[in-house]
């Protein structure tokens, strides 16, 4: 393998990371800061001011090309460490202080922690990149809790076809659990007795993704992933099921992407029963995105049995960067 092309592409792969993840950062404030309660002005404010400053990154790093010399993307890097990494810390201190009846609001404590881990595992790429410590699994949620995570950028994948078990076990669990807990707090938001079908569609996606991250702890378990005679292995290549795996939870995710989009067209449209629901459409297409994202990693995984691409092009958008009004 070219040591410096593989450097490369690893830069170009964290661009196209921040590329998606800053906006999602952005959506994040934004959600905390429409979720308090207008006595909570302190809050408020902080959450406005993230919102402000991460939508500048976010639009920085839109305009930069993968042409980009590595000083300017690593430039770009330490920018995100700078902002985001207080922003985390700010949304797990938001989501134990509305746990603990401290700060008011309307947004779930479970949800603003939700957003909390999302965040550590978009700071675990870049630091993966940066050459820093990677967060624990259990930081991520993820069992074998004890070990540091991977977290290579999806675009470097087959730059390491000896860990793509690895690979598939922490992005493929990490956002099957997330989807899994989307699908919940969803059938929270629904009006009751009005809206009725579309939370028993939420339950039934939160029991759709349990099902495959049960099946999934089985199949990692097998393939030495997760590690339960205390040996410290590195090198865990695809097994038959885990492509199995792979591929059933690319066929959930897919159903619950498309469920989504649909209704976030019924709520901008108001053609969802009693014209809205309890959540904002943002916050649905949001949840799309993520879906899209998880498709996307696990069907590199999966590309990434060849060879290693022999240029660092830069992919072609995803769905997931289209504007959530199809403007």
């Amino acid at each position: 393998m070219n040591d410096s092309l593989a450097r490369r592409r690893e830069l170009v792969g964290a661009l196209e990371e921040k590329r998606f993840f800053d906006r999602i950062m952005y959506e994040h404030a934004q959600f905390m800061r429409a979720g308090v309660d207008p006595t909570e002005e302190a809050a408020f404010r902080e959450a406005d001011r993230y919102a402000v400053i991460i939508r500048e990154l976010w639009e920085r790093v839109m305009a930069t090309p993968a042409t980009a010399s590595d000083e300017e993307i690593n430039s770009l890097i330490r920018e995100n460490f700078r902002i985001i990494t207080p922003f985390q810390e700010f949304e797990a201190d938001a989501a134990a202080a509305i746990a603990a009846c401290r700060l008011l609001a309307i947004t779930p404590a479970a949800l603003v922690r939700h957003l909390a881990v999302e965040t550590v595992f978009f700071l675990g790429i870049l630091k993966r990149v940066d050459g820093l410590p990677t967060p624990f699994r259990s930081e991520l949620e993820l069992p074998d809790d004890n070990k540091r995570t991977l977290l290579y950028p999806r675009l470097s994948f087959a730059d390491h076809r000896n860990m793509l078990a690895t690979l598939a076990f922490e992005y493929g669990m990490f956002w099957t659990q997330r989807h899994m807990e989307h699908a919940a707090v969803l059938a929270l938001f629904f009006r009751p007795g009005i809206q009725e079908e579309y939370v028993r569609l939420m339950l039934r996606y939160e029991k759709k993704f349990q099902e495959v991250l049960d099946r999934g702890r089985m199949v990692f378990a097998q393939a030495g992933v997760i590690d339960t005679g205390g040996e410290e292995r590195r090198d865990h290549p695809l097994t038959p099921a885990v492509v199995d795996w792979i591929n059933d939870d690319i066929a959930v995710t897919r159903e619950f992407r498309d469920a989504m989009a649909a209704i976030v067209r019924q709520q901008v449209t108001c053609t969802i029963p009693s014209g809205q629901a309890n959540f904002w459409p943002l916050l649905g297409d949001h949840i799309r995105r993520e879906a899209d994202y998880l498709i996307d990693a696990m069907e590199r995984v999966l590309a990434a049995t060849g060879q290693p691409p022999r240029s660092d092009h830069f992919p072609h958008p995803r769905p997931y960067e289209t504007d959530w009004r199809g403007r």
